[in-house]
């Protein structure tokens, strides 16, 4: 029977000493090493655990895992932005919970939990779905500058002049042009999403007012 116990009491003692020598692999190979000189010993009698004890030590032995692989990814990972630049996964992590993204997102749960408490859980799902933005509406206009009260001639004025103002053909330099065309396109994409929702609710508040004079006849 071998302990667990000096298994994982070996693995943190020394992960940190091998951090930079690929800790995992030496921590793995001294824990073995430990176990086989003073984890081992003779089972004398057959004792099965019960059900929720050995779910137990399987989600610990599980969540030291994840701890363990979480730790080496978080600290040793890097991403690279679209400029080129490498980040370090950590700084950037620590840059997110700092950005609008990160201030949006927790203004979202906000509202939520504002919503709840007005409509209760009737509704929440439908608020959820709403705040997750499926059809892009509010990305569109967040692009085109509007508001959410902007009226079909402001969003038709809003295309026109953004799309004259980042036209990739009145830039010369190179990386203003290739600058000014993805800008472009994202105009365009959030007018064409704007307009395929304004006629989509247009064709159904028709169908809903014949549907209601129908019946009224």
């Amino acid at each position: 029977m071998a302990s667990f116990k000096v298994a994982v009491v070996t693995a943190y003692l020394t992960y940190p000493v091998f951090f930079n020598l690929n800790g995992i692999t030496y921590s793995t190979l001294f824990s073995a090493i430990a176990v086989n000189w003073k984890g081992r010993s003779w089972r004398r009698s057959k004792r099965k655990s019960g059900l929720c004890r050995r779910i137990s030590i399987l989600g610990l032995c599980g969540t030291l895992y994840l701890i363990l692989w979480g730790s080496t990814l978080y600290y040793n990972s890097y991403v690279t932005t679209k400029d080129g630049e490498v980040v370090k996964l950590r700084d950037a992590v620590q840059n997110f919970f700092k950005s609008p993204a990160w201030a949006e997102t927790k203004q979202t749960f906000k509202d939520l939990y504002a919503f709840y408490q007005i409509h209760g859980f009737g509704r929440i799902w439908e608020q959820i779905v709403e705040s997750m933005d499926p059809q892009g509406e509010s990305n569109a206009r967040r692009v085109l500058g509007l508001t959410d009260s902007a009226t079909q001639e402001e969003i038709t004025s809003a295309c026109r002049k953004l799309s004259r103002q980042w036209h990739p053909d009145k830039q010369k330099d190179h990386k203003a042009k290739k600058k000014a065309q993805e800008k472009f396109i994202e105009i365009r994409k959030s007018c064409d999403v704007l307009s395929d929702i304004s006629i989509k609710r247009s064709e159904r508040n028709k169908s809903r007012s014949q549907t209601k004079d129908r019946t009224e006849f």
